[in-house]
Order: C-alpha cells, then structure tokens, then sequence
C-alpha cells in the first residue's frame, strides 16, 4: 500500500510540473475546402531549473507522410542574473543528421544588468563572422537610443538609429533614422498611444517624404480588464484586402507568471517596441484576414499552446525545410525554391516590424538597409517557414 502511495505521488507531480511548463505549440491553418484546421508547423520548449528558456525546436508537418520534420533549433545561454547572453541558431542537416551552427547573437549589459549592445553573426566556414551590431544608450536608466551598424570586414558602419520619445514611463515615439553620406536623415516613425489604465492601444506607421510624414498602416489593440491583449487589427490604408487581426484566449484564473513559457523577457527589453501580449495564461492565438467582398474577417491561421505534452520525437521524420532560400548574404535579390506555390512572402527588421509583403518567387530588398533580417514564407497549403536573412 505504501509503495502504490508512493507511486500515485510521483505521477501527480510529474503531471504537476508538466502543466507548470508550456512544452509545446502548434501552428495550423484552416482549409476552406474541409473546413477543416490542418496541421503547418509547431515548436517544442525546453527549459532550466530556473524556468528559463533553454532550446526551442521547430517542427514543420509533412501533409505527405503525416510526419513531423526537424527545421532548426534555437539554443539560449544565460548569465547569473537570468539574462540571455547568447542565443545560437542551428539549421538541422538531413545529410549529417546533426544540428550546425547557422547564426548566432551575443548580448553584453552593463553593471546595472541593462543591456548595452548585441552582435550578430554567422558562422561561415568554420567560423563566425560578424554582420552587425545593435548598440544602446540610456538617459537616467531609461533607453533612450539605440544604433544598428553593419560590419564591413574591417570596421562597423552606422545604418539606423531608433529614437525613443516617452510620456511619463510610456513609450509614444519610435524614431527611425537612416545615415545617408555623413548625417542621419529622417525615414519612418511610430506613433504609440495609450488608454487610461497605461495600456497600448494603437500603434500608427509613418513615412517621411522629405516633407511630411505620411501614414501607411496602423495596428489597433484590444485589452481585457486583467491586461492581456485578446485583438490587434492590422490595417493597411488604402488597401483594406490586407488587413488582418489577431485574436487570443487566455485562462484568466492562471497568471502566466506562474508558468514556465518562452515569452519571458530576455534581455530587459525584449518589450520595448512591442509589449508582452500575456498576463494570464495563454490557450489560442487566431489569425484572420479580411475578405473585402464578403466585409468580414476569415480564420486563417492559428496557434495552439500545450502544457502538457511536447510533439513526440518518436513521430519526427529527419529532413530539412521545403523551401530554399538564396543567395544569403545577399544584397539585391532572394529567390525562393520550394515544392509547393508561395501564398505569401513576408519580411520582419531586426526590430520586429514588417517591412516588406510579396507572393512572387523573387523579392527585391535593394532598397532596404543592410542588416539582419526575418523572412516568413507561407506555401498554398499554409505550412509556414522562418529564414534569417542577411543584406549586405
């Protein structure tokens, strides 16, 4: 009896501690002729003693052999204080079976645990080699700028700047600056405004012309009494066929706090362009795009977060992406590859804002800066992948 008491205790905790921790997501997209949610991709989360992130596995779903597949996988290093020193991206190699060294981040803060600066590189040969640099300054303890530099083989040289402009504790400013010949010169900025309880609202896109600042698109919030953020329209002006939401749920009898999950802040200001959507705990995020013949939003996309089980290794079939993506670095154009039709080509800055959206095999970024860059590409079938890409 005491044995059987002692077995029935292990098995409460181990489940215990397994709906302590988010283990695992999966990504879906929705298909119109089934009417059904079909499985895209999904991640698998690991982490510390201490609750931190330690790896992060991405998985893509292979329709043909209902199979999940290796794509890459992130690993985290901390300092005593909880912060992210590294984070390293490994693309696994079907060939090999093994994950490589693709790319990696360094973070350095200073005596007060603010970060200073982050260096990006990627690992060529059978080395690492420098692509930028992200450096930031503070006003009084508060960030104030922060300067994006791109490695040219002997020295960094200026690209972007970020101005940040507040009211009170919150942000209302993003000041983008591009250097152009000696001097920085005005190119896009966001507008942030807030409700009375501090909470974000509406964030509003402008170019600067030469003259004026002209609005492009706007992302609208809404939040529930306890913070979280359960909607975010995205509206492109002029083009409403673009425009799309996010809707979210949440457990609100459970603060997320409480759980292990990835969405922590990992170096002090993972939040500062855009603030953690969750307080409670987080069940579903949805995606829906506007149809502008029928004026309604249809369900698209969406993202479903387990706490209690991870996408079983044993299912895992060894391959890489379905798609390639070339030349990387590049300074003109990234073609595309792959065996299904692109639905849609989505490009992300370092700092997380999109700046480009296309569905052709070949995307121009010549006109972009130089950097580091996110390519989100969706296929017909809406399974989804995730590229690093560098502009020289």
């Amino acid at each position: 009896m005491k044995n059987f008491t002692l077995i029935i205790m292990f098995l409460f905790s181990t489940l215990l501690v397994a709906q302590n921790q988010l283990l695992s997501s999966i990504d879906e997209y929705y298909d119109t002729a089934t009417s059904q949610w079909i499985n895209s991709s999904g991640n698998n989360y690991v982490y510390d003693s201490n609750g931190n992130l330690t790896s992060e596995e991405f998985l893509f779903w292979d329709t043909s052999t209902s199979l999940w597949q290796q794509g890459y996988q992130t690993i985290y290093s901390y300092n005593a204080n909880g912060l992210a020193t590294v984070v390293l991206d490994q693309n696994y190699n079907s060939t090999t079976s093994q994950y490589e060294d693709s790319y990696r981040i360094t973070y350095s803060y200073n005596s007060s645990n603010q970060l200073i600066s982050q260096v990006f590189e990627e690992y060529v040969g059978s080395a690492w080699v420098s692509r930028d640099r992200f450096t930031v300054t503070y006003t009084n303890g508060v960030l104030t700028t922060a300067i994006i530099e791109i490695w040219n083989g002997s020295q960094y040289d200026l690209e972007e700047r970020f101005t940040l402009s507040y009211n009170g504790s919150n942000i209302t400013q993003f000041l983008i600056e591009d250097w152009v010949g000696s001097q920085w010169v005005l190119s896009e900025r966001d507008l942030i405004n807030y409700n009375g309880s501090n909470q974000r609202t509406n964030r509003i896109y402008e170019e600067w012309d030469g003259t004026t600042w002209n609005e492009t698109d706007r992302e609208t919030y809404t939040s529930d009494t306890f913070g979280n953020r359960i909607s975010t329209l995205s509206s492109v002006i002029g083009n409403p066929s673009q425009d799309y939401k996010i809707d979210l749920n949440f457990d609100i009898s459970i603060q997320l706090s409480t759980l292990d999950h990835p969405f922590k802040d990992k170096t002090g200001i993972d939040f500062i362009y855009d603030e953690s959507p969750f307080v409670s705990k987080v069940l579903t995020s949805t995606e829906s795009q506007y149809d502008s013949a029928a004026m309604i939003f249809s369900p698209n996309y969406r993202t479903t977060f387990n706490y209690n089980s991870t996408l079983s290794n044993s299912d895992i079939a060894l391959e890489t992406l379905p798609f390639k993506v070339y030349p990387n670095p590049t300074s003109e154009f990234v073609f595309i590859e792959g065996p299904e039709l692109i639905h849609t080509v989505e490009l992300y800055d370092m700092m997380g804002r999109k700046v480009m959206e296309s569905t052709n095999e070949r995307i121009s970024i010549h006109h972009l800066p130089s950097g580091l860059y996110n390519l989100m590409i969706e296929d017909i079938n809406g399974l989804k992948s995730d590229f690093k890409i560098i502009k020289n």
